[in-house]
């Protein structure tokens, strides 16, 4: 089979196909392969670095596979005890999705499937007459996001790179880390939702969180020194440009609020009052809140009881603790417990321009001023341009990579931009279109 390249998808008389493997059984299991001459009615893909927001990188998002099944005889309705799926339609069902160009009849070797990525099933719902089936899929950063919070310690002269890291194993999770992410915060810790700490971290490392085609999490440094991989042109992708200004910025100027860190004095952190003990017994905390977070390290506990009791077991991260207190007395009694330790505290700084309507940000992964003011400089920056993003209708080419460098060059519509490829949205009916966002190159330098 012969590998596809760029100028295969852009081939002025390319005809595509498409398929999705439904992994029923499991990925261990063979799939049930639907394409156009079974099962599919018409597919889209969301291939996306972030979702907009009102800066550069926005927020971390996952791919959104969704598509169209003909359900003959109720084949893909749940509630359908007929069907050969039964009781195996649900949420997390694995799903990849390919796509390749067909064969022309003059060529005897068939191409290889380009991967656009592996899903899992979030939403199956049927029509009322039950000849079709409408399925959401998304990736593993989905799965990721709607996790409960990560309970981490607090890490001292941590890079960008070693929190990503650390919260990635907590969540069984792994990552290909593009570029650079060494500059080092005095404490990182995390303490809030997951997606809220994604949100938050990749602005202050400056960098996306996506997918990619293969299903594997990348992150890609903003800032990273590339060449252009890709030149869009009249000719092969372009079919419109959208690329609005007008006379009246959105703001027209920057706050950005940075937190220095600081280690506290001693704290109480934990007070459990008159708790019942019987004879020789243990007393268990589970999650056991702290007054005061995120604690960086306990310093000493104090058990207050005529009896003898004693610390069995202590584990702690930066949000909760787990503890016992074993009773070495024969007779029952109640005890006090006290747990002291330290925490991080935080001064806020903000570098604000003069202006009536500021983008407004704050962000504890900033911690210095010097970068604070590399990070406001690129924030006014992409206030400051016409086009901070460029967005065009194209034919629609999957070899094209999220984070990648593309030149716009289009005569009919007077453009050459460059910029960094933010956004996909592919729409297969038979054939194959898309829209495409890039964020422009001259915010970061580059």
């Amino acid at each position: 089979m012969r590998p596809t390249t760029v100028a295969d998808y852009n081939s002025n008389d390319r005809a595509l196909e498409m398929a999705i493997d439904i992994y029923f059984n499991g990925i261990g299991s063979p799939p049930l392969r639907c394409t156009r001459e079974n099962h599919i009615i018409d597919c889209s893909l969301l291939d996306e670095a972030c979702v907009d927001s009102s800066t550069p990188l926005g927020a971390p998002s996952s791919n959104e596979l969704s598509f169209t099944l003909l359900s003959e005889n109720g084949l893909f309705n749940p509630a359908n005890t007929a069907s050969t799926f039964y009781g195996k339609i649900k949420t997390g069902v694995p799903v990849r999705a390919y796509i390749r160009p067909i064969v022309n009849m003059n060529v005897q070797e068939e191409y290889v499937w380009d991967s656009l990525g592996l899903f899992f099933v979030t939403d199956w719902q049927t029509d009322i007459t039950g000849v079709t089936a409408s399925v959401t899929a998304n990736d593993s950063i989905y799965q990721l996001i709607n996790k409960t919070a990560s309970k981490l310690p607090v890490y001292s002269n941590c890079t960008y790179a070693r929190l990503l890291q650390e919260f990635l194993n907590y969540n069984d999770a792994s990552a290909s880390i593009i570029g650079s992410l060494g500059i080092e915060m005095a404490y990182a810790y995390v303490d809030d939702t997951n997606d809220k700490f994604l949100n938050e971290f990749s602005l202050g490392a400056l960098a996306f969180i996506y997918c990619n085609h293969a299903g594997i999490i990348e992150v890609s440094a903003l800032e990273r020194q590339q060449e252009v991989q890709y030149v869009l042109t009249d000719s092969d992708q372009i079919i419109s440009i959208k690329a609005d200004q007008s006379i009246l910025l959105e703001y027209d100027g920057v706050s950005l609020t940075y937190s220095a860190p600081r280690l506290s004095d001693e704290q109480e952190l934990i007070v459990n009052n008159d708790q019942v003990v019987q004879a020789y017994g243990r007393v268990s905390y589970k999650s056991n809140s702290f007054s005061k977070v995120p604690v960086y390290g306990l310093n000493r506990t104090v058990i207050e009881s005529k009896l003898d009791c004693v610390v069995a077991s202590i584990e702690a991260n930066s949000i909760d603790i787990d503890y016992d207190i074993d009773n070495l007395t024969g007779s029952s009694g109640t005890f006090s417990t006290r747990i002291y330790g330290y925490v991080i505290e935080s001064n806020d700084y903000t570098l604000e321009d003069t202006g009536d309507n500021l983008l407004k940000v704050s962000n504890k992964y900033i911690q210095t001023e010097e970068y604070a003011q590399h990070v406001k400089a690129l924030l006014n920056r992409y206030t400051a341009a016409k086009v901070p993003k460029l967005e065009l209708e194209v034919r629609g080419n999957p070899k094209y990579t999220i984070g990648s460098k593309v030149r716009v060059h289009s005569t009919a519509y007077n453009v050459d931009f460059t910029g960094i490829l933010i956004r996909q949205q592919f729409v297969y009916d038979g054939g194959l279109r898309a829209t495409m966002t890039i964020l422009n190159s001259e915010i970061i330098g580059a």
